[in-house]
């Protein structure tokens, strides 16, 4: 959008490279700013970066990073330790789908306070439809990241358990799947070579040791045990 100038933070030199090369303004320190978006991989690494920010001109610092329900009572102390206008705004898209993909997509954004909430919504309005940002707490906003992965994961999890019994007694998988997704209210997930990559397994984990919800460590195990079958 016109007036907003973007610069790109990240510290490995190969990325740092890759977006110059590009066109981009890309720096490995973030520099004084109105707004910034925190967008890295670990909780540890969220608040080490929140640590490094320039605070002078009292921006409005955004996460989009999935992070550990363990956290929230840190980053709300740092919020208010800094007087910083701290929002969650976890990021949802599809890679490679433009009907799923970052500003077309329904969000959760939640502040640690109601105007750091407001600032967070004018912001994103710049870059997306304000209908699709939709109101929570700070700690909801950020916890729903994890728990949708975590849902996704054992719905995953749970069709391998059921290939596996079908598998075991002569029962044809796909054949019964299709039937019983038939019914309105049921999607039973394909069962391919189990759940890999990060951010499924990561956000389970991070739901399972955060909330104590015994099945989802099951579930954990079962999906290590599913992928070394297949």
């Amino acid at each position: 959008p016109d007036g907003i100038n973007i610069t790109g933070v990240d510290i490995n030199p190969e990325t740092l490279n890759k977006y110059r090369e590009q066109g981009y303004t890309v720096t490995d320190k973030a520099p004084e700013s109105d707004v910034y978006v925190v967008a890295v991989y670990t909780t540890d690494q969220v608040l080490s970066v929140l640590k490094s920010l320039n605070l002078t001109k009292n921006p409005l610092v955004v996460i989009e990073s999935t992070i550990s329900p363990k956290a929230m009572p840190q980053l709300r102390a740092w919020a208010t330790e800094n007087k910083v206008d701290l929002v969650t705004f976890p990021h949802r898209f599809n890679p490679n789908d433009p009907q799923h993909h970052v500003f077309n997509l329904n969000r959760v954004l939640g502040g640690v306070t109601e105007d750091a909430y407001k600032r967070g919504r004018e912001f994103y309005s710049a870059f997306m439809d304000v209908s699709l940002i939709h109101q929570a707490g700070f700690d909801v906003a950020a916890i729903s990241k994890v728990a949708e992965n975590a849902y996704r994961f054992m719905q995953i999890s749970l069709a391998q358990e059921l290939r596996l019994a079908c598998e075991k007694n002569g029962i044809n998988f796909e054949e019964l799947r299709n039937a019983m997704n038939t019914k309105w209210n049921i999607d039973v997930m394909q069962a391919r070579d189990g759940v890999g990559g990060k951010c499924l397994p990561k956000d389970t984990k991070l739901l399972a040791d955060a909330l104590d919800i015994p099945v989802l460590a099951y579930l954990i195990e079962s999906n290590e045990k599913y992928k070394e079958l297949k």
